[in-house]
C-alpha cells in the first residue's frame, strides 16, 4: 500500500491512522512512503509504534543519509530504495553497514529517468549475492516488491521499456542495451522489458508475453511463441521469421 499523507491531507498519527496501520501490521503489508509526502519524525512514529509493519520510505537523497541511517540502526522494519539515491558510494556503504534486504531496487518510473538507479545497480562494487537481494529478493518481511517511485510492484528485478528501435535507437545502442541485459540477467538479477521490437526482445528473453487489452493471450519461450497460431494471427503475422 503506498501513502499520500501531505496531497491528500490527512495526519500518520494514531489518532487518524493508528487503526489502519494495526491492521497492516497484522496482515504483514508493504507500505511505500515518499519522504516528499512525509517527515522523518512521522517515519520514526510508526516505524517505533508498528514493529510488525515494514515501511519502504522512497526518494532518500544525499542530504538525508545521517537521518536515514539513523532510522534504519534503531528500525528494523524500516527500508530504503534506490531511485534517489546518487551519493558516492552510496549504496555500497549501506550494503555494508545493513542487511542486504534493507535497500530495494527502484528507478522512479514513469516519471524519472530510469537509467541513474540502473546504471548504480550495474556498478555497484559488492557481492553479487548482495546485488541481487537488493534487485529482485529483498528480505522476508518486503518480498516480491520491487519499488518504484510511483509505486509500481513487481516481482521482476528491473523494467526496461522500449529500449530498441521503437524508440528511434540506432543499432549500437539496441547493441550495448542487450549486452548490459544480459550480464545482469547472468547476475542473478530479473529484468522486465516492455517493448515492441520482437527480433531483439526474443534474442535475450527467457520467456516473453502479448498481452491485448490487459490479457495475457499467448505466453512462452522464443520457440514457442513463433509456432504459436494465436501470436501469429494477432501480433507478429503470418511471414514473421527470425
Amino acid at each position: 500500500m503506498r501513502l499520500y499523507p501531505r496531497e491528500h491531507t490527512y495526519s500518520l498519527d494514531d489518532w487518524q491512522c493508528g487503526e489502519l496501520f494495526g491492521a497492516l501490521a497484522e496482515r504483514r503489508t508493504v507500505v511505500l512512503l515518499d519522504l516528499a509526502e512525509t517527515t522523518w519524525s512521522d517515519v520514526e512514529h510508526v516505524c517505533r509504534t508498528y514493529p510488525g509493519l515494514s515501511l519502504v520510505v522512497m526518494g532518500a537523497g544525499y542530504r538525508q543519509l545521517r537521518l536515514l541511517f539513523a532510522l534504519l540502526e534503531r528500525c528494523d522494519n524500516l527500508f530504503c530504495d534506490l531511485s534517489n539515491l546518487c551519493t558516492y558510494l552510496g549504496v555500497e556503504e549501506i550494503l555494508d553497514r545493513f542487511d542486504s534486504g534493507r535497500m530495494l531496487f527502484g528507478t522512479g518510473l514513469p516519471a524519472a529517468d530510469p537509467g541513474g538507479p540502473i546504471a548504480r545497480l550495474y556498478y555497484t562494487d559488492a557481492p553479487q549475492a548482495d546485488i541481487a537481494a537488493m534487485a529482485h529478493d529483498p528480505s522476508a518481511e518486503v518480498r516480491h516488491v520491487v519499488v518504484q517511485a510511483l509505486g509500481e510492484i513487481a516481482t521482476a528485478g528491473i523494467a526496461e521499456e522500449a529500449p530498441a528501435d521503437s524508440a528511434g535507437i540506432d543499432p549500437i545502442a539496441v547493441y550495448e542495451i542487450k549486452k548490459i541485459v544480459g550480464d545482469l540477467s547472468r547476475k542473478g538479477i530479473g529484468v522486465l522489458i516492455t517493448d515492441h521490437n520482437v527480433r531483439d526482445t526474443l534474442e535475450i528473453t527467457n520467456r516473453s508475453y502479448i498481452i491485448n487489452l490487459g490479457e495475457i493471450l499467448v505466453s512462452g519461450t522464443k520457440e514457442e511463441l513463433l509456432t504459436n497460431e494465436i501470436a501469429r494471427k494477432v501480433y507478429l503475422g503470418e511471414n514473421f521469421s527470425m
